[in-house]
């Protein structure tokens, strides 16, 4: 048994196998997230302003800048969990809303809005696999991935 301690020791040694045991970590809470996001809905909102929900494996973040005096009173911060439903994001815009521009590519959508009051809307939905998947690879490569052997050069002149 002090056989293995020892191997632990020496294999968890340098800042890179450290740094990919956290990046695995996150990584595993992102899919969990991503899991749970499949049965129920995260709702966290700043009152009228700030929404962001998490839900069907994606992170849809709402923000809408309000033009007029009060848009800088403090807000109420709420989360809300109820069970997953599939809905469409376009159908909750509120009526007299004009959509300026949408991005859509694999897992990630981008919409710029505005309404006649002179409020926008900034939209954005993307796939929660977009931070599982990276952040996997990258524990992989700080986690298999051979330190290099550090060399010591010897300075023959004195620096200017």
């Amino acid at each position: 048994m002090g056989e293995f301690f020892k191997f632990i020791f020496r294999f968890f040694h340098g800042w890179r196998r450290k740094i990919g045991i956290v990046t695995l970590l996150m990584a595993c809470v992102a899919m969990c997230v991503w899991c749970r996001s499949h049965v129920f809905t995260d709702e966290i909102s700043s009152g009228r302003i700030d929404y962001l929900s998490i839900g069907g494996g994606q992170v849809k973040w709402w923000h809408i800048l309000v033009a007029s005096a009060d848009a800088h009173t403090a807000s109420q911060w709420s989360w809300t969990v109820y069970p997953f439903e599939i809905d469409d994001w376009l159908d909750e815009l509120p009526s007299g809303w004009r959509i300026l521009a949408i991005y859509k590519t694999a897992g990630f959508t981008f919409v710029k809005g505005d309404a006649p009051n002179g409020q926008t809307l900034t939209f954005v939905v993307v796939s929660v696999l977009w931070l599982v998947i990276p952040l996997t690879l990258t524990s992989l490569w700080l986690l298999l991935s051979k330190p290099r052997k550090s060399t010591s050069k010897k300075i023959t002149e004195p620096p200017p």
